[in-house]
Formats: C-alpha cells, sequence, structure tokens
C-alpha cells in the first residue's frame, strides 16, 4: 500500500522564519481541509504529523466520522525556529518514519505533502508512480539560464514521494544548524545519483495544488500559477527532457 504523510505545523513559534501565517485556528482548518480531502481517496494509508505539539483531537474526529485509520503525532520540533522551515521539515519526517516504523515497509512508497496543501490529482500521481523507487521527486535545472528565473537546481518538497529506505540513505543527512533552502540543497543532495534507476527526477504527472504557501502566501490556484503549470503539464509531454 502506499502511504500519504501530511506534515504539519499547526501553531508555529512566532520567531519562526519564512511563516506569512500564524493563526493556528486558520492554519487548523486548512488541514482539516486538506485531511478531509485525502480521507477519500482509497486505498492510502495517512499519517498526520505535527511538530508544534497542538492537540489534534479535531483532525481525529474527522478521520473517525469517516471511518477511515489515520497514524497521528504531535510533538515539540527540538529544531530552533530560527533554522527555518528546511531543517525542520526534515527532522519531521524522520520523527514521522522512526515513530511509524511498525506500520511502514523499509520499501513502502510514502508521499509526502505539506499538509496544508490539497493536490487535486494525487490518485493519478499514484497510479503513475514508478516501480521500485526510491526516490521520485520533480527536480527543477534549466540549462543555461542560471537563476535568471528563480528556483532553478531546485527539489520541489511540498511533494516528494520515497521509500523509509530511501529517505534514511538519500535524503537525510547532516544538515545544517542554520537557515537553509531545503530545495536548493537537497538538490545538490540527489544530484550525484541521479542516475540511478530507483531515483525518478521528475514527475510523469503535472501536480494541481490548491492552497496557499506558508512562506510567500502566494495562492497555487492564482492566474499566474495555473498558467505556470500548464506550461509544465505541456512540457512533460513534449520535452519530457526539459525540467521546468
Amino acid at each position: 500500500m502506499t502511504a500519504l504523510l501530511m506534515t504539519a505545523t499547526i501553531a508555529p513559534d512566532p520567531a519562526a522564519a519564512a511563516h506569512t501565517q500564524f493563526d493556528p485556528a486558520q492554519r487548523l482548518a486548512e488541514y482539516q481541509a486538506a485531511l478531509v480531502h485525502y480521507l477519500r481517496v482509497p486505498d492510502l494509508k495517512i499519517l498526520f504529523v505535527d511538530n508544534s505539539a497542538y492537540p489534534l483531537d479535531a483532525l481525529k474526529e474527522l478521520a473517525a466520522r469517516a471511518g477511515r485509520e489515520v497514524l497521528f503525532h504531535s510533538y515539540k520540533s527540538p529544531v530552533p525556529p530560527a533554522f527555518g522551515k528546511g531543517k525542520g521539515e526534515m527532522e519531521l519526517i524522520a520523527t514521522a518514519l522512526d515513530q511509524f516504523r511498525s506500520r511502514l515497509g523499509e520499501d513502502e512508497p510514502v508521499w509526502k505533502v505539506t499538509g496544508r496543501l490539497i493536490v487535486d490529482n494525487l490518485d493519478d500521481l499514484i497510479a503513475t508512480q514508478p516501480q521500485g523507487f526510491s526516490v521520485y521527486a520533480d527536480c527543477r535545472d534549466v540549462p543555461l539560464i542560471g537563476e535568471a528565473l528563480g528556483g532553478n537546481q531546485w527539489t520541489d518538497t511540498k511533494l516528494i514521494a520515497f521509500t523509509p529506505a530511501g529517505f534514511r540513505s538519500l535524503i537525510h543527512h547532516d544538515w545544517p544548524d542554520e537557515h537553509f533552502t531545503v530545495e536548493k540543497l537537497l538538490y545538490q543532495r540527489l544530484k550525484p545519483h541521479l542516475g540511478r534507476k530507483d531515483i525518478t527526477p521528475r514527475f510523469r504527472v503535472q501536480p494541481e495544488f490548491r492552497g496557499t504557501s506558508g512562506g510567500s502566501g502566494k495562492n497555487y490556484r492564482s492566474f499566474g500559477n495555473r498558467s505556470k503549470s500548464t506550461i509544465r503539464r505541456i512540457a512533460r509531454r513534449v520535452a519530457p527532457w526539459l525540467w521546468l
């Protein structure tokens, strides 16, 4: 079975970098809406892990009403908020995989999603995932342009798939004790291994996101973001070698 790991920080520390939304009630409502959406996806093992030690009773009630088992865990992250979301997110994933080690096979596919976001076509992404992967990610590396468009040489972490074994061997590193852009550092960590058969660096299907970025506050359904998504969807079909 494929698992979905919803990562959450329901009550961010006020000192946390790269956050535009701090209201726990607003954030909880967004996590609730996302959980309701994913509860409708059949044959999906859902893990919900919060690193702000927030009570999860309201979310557990949603799962109970849907008649679905969801594995919940809430704890206080040991990562100082000044280090930013990158190190905190990697620590959260590692904690989740350790917490539910007995419920996850080492080679079981795990899709990690930023828990406030809804991926409308997650079922299509799962249905087309490659067999036997260790890491399945969406990388961007457009030649020649450097950082002219921003976000180049980048591994998108708001949605990424891996096996527990793949995470521990290829993603989980001794991340620096400082603020860093995890998407860029992760790409540099993965780049030497991109020729491996068990690493697929581009999704076969363009993810369709709903929600807002916690860092920039951008709406993923805005005209600009929908236009980018359309271009990337076309590029996957006609120029799969172009990592937009």
